[in-house]
């Protein structure tokens, strides 16, 4: 399945998908090394069955970054 999220990632953590800007804000403030905050499209998202969470297969095409929102220089 392919999902529109809101994307964090850094330097020291792998990328983290989020259904809203506010969480996905939340795990952007938490980091302290340079993380990145974006849209993307999202290949092979899928919701964990017990917690409901989004995850995806992490694949060499899974992300396809749309538009960098944080940091705003990037």
């Amino acid at each position: 399945m392919t999902r529109v999220f809101f994307v964090v990632d850094s330097q020291e953590d792998n990328e983290e998908i989020f259904e809203t800007f506010g969480e996905a804000e939340q795990q952007y403030n938490k980091l302290g090394d340079k993380p990145r905050l974006y849209v993307a499209l999202v290949k092979n998202a899928y919701k964990e069955p017990e917690s409901g969470i989004w995850n995806y297969e992490d694949m060499a095409d899974t992300f396809e970054i749309i538009k960098v929102l944080l940091p705003v220089d990037y």
